[in-house]
């Protein structure tokens, strides 16, 4: 989340909805998120994730939640309230299967790309039933589960639109355009958002490049910051694969398992999804 007292402005990052490459440009804006998490406590393993409540109440604090805002930090949630309040949607389908993708990789180390079409339809099938009583319940999900969160929880609380400034995965640059011409005082500029893609889904080519990557973070970091800025694009070509169109896991959110899951627990987001398409068209 950015919030900038200075300008009046407020970005809201929904997960899995191409966020990231859109907060790393406003950080600089930024004035409350460091302020937000002081005195609480971190959790041991996980970067940006505290305590806002007891010892096991942990908050991903790069997605917080419009109830968690108003019940623990007033302060905040009133100036999105006041201020202009800037958030990005993802076709729910499409977030969904990335959510998956995202929760087998990060708390199961599988990675999409090594799974048959049998086996990840299947993982499919149990992580779904795993979140389903999470929903259901009706509370903020456990940090493990952030990127679940239904969209409008970012967006809406109580029937009230809080982020009143709605751009999809599809329409970043209308986004930044909208944003540059607010931010507009004489030569100010903010850098383009590079993601043209809904926060994509990479797998290793390789599974021994993947096991080393997982084991060699910090190795790999140090190889990325010796190399020129034109090599790394074919490092990362060479290294990753996109989950491109034809791949199981896009076929899996026409699935009727994935398209009857989002009916029941998306519905409010495929209506604001839809409004933006329609409004965009």
């Amino acid at each position: 989340m950015i919030i900038s007292d200075t300008h009046r402005f407020a970005f809201v990052h929904i997960p899995k909805c191409a966020g990231t490459s859109v907060r790393s440009v406003l950080e600089p804006f930024d004035e409350s998120g460091a302020s937000m998490a002081v005195g609480l406590p971190p959790h041991p393993e996980r970067a940006f994730t505290f305590a806002v409540g007891d010892e096991h109440d942990y908050r991903d604090f790069h997605h917080l939640t419009l109830r968690c805002l108003r019940d623990r930090f007033p302060r905040e949630f009133g100036k999105l309230r006041d201020y202009r309040c800037y958030a990005i949607l993802r076709e729910p389908h499409e977030r969904l299967v990335s959510s998956v993708a995202q929760r087998l990789k990060q708390f199961h180390r599988v990675a999409v790309g090594d799974l048959s079409a049998t086996a990840l339809e299947d993982a499919v099938s149990r992580t779904l039933r795993e979140i389903e009583p999470l929903l259901i319940s009706g509370n903020d999900l456990p940090y493990g589960y952030v990127h679940f969160e239904r969209q409008s929880a970012f967006v809406e609380l109580d029937g009230e639109t809080v982020a009143d400034r709605l751009f999809t995965t599809r329409t970043l640059q209308r986004m930044h355009g909208d944003l540059q011409r607010y931010l507009q005082r004489g030569d100010m500029k903010i850098a383009p958002f590079h993601e043209t893609r809904a926060n994509t889904t990479k797998t290793h080519r390789f599974a021994l490049l993947r096991r080393f990557a997982e084991g060699s973070e910090g190795r790999l970091k140090a190889v990325k910051a010796i190399l020129p800025q034109s090599a790394k694009p074919v490092l990362q070509r060479f290294v990753y694969r996109d989950r491109a169109a034809g791949d199981e896991g896009v076929r899996l959110e026409d699935g009727e398992v994935v398209r009857d899951f989002v009916r029941r627990h998306y519905g409010r987001d495929l209506q604001i999804w839809r409004h933006l398409r329609s409004r965009a068209a």
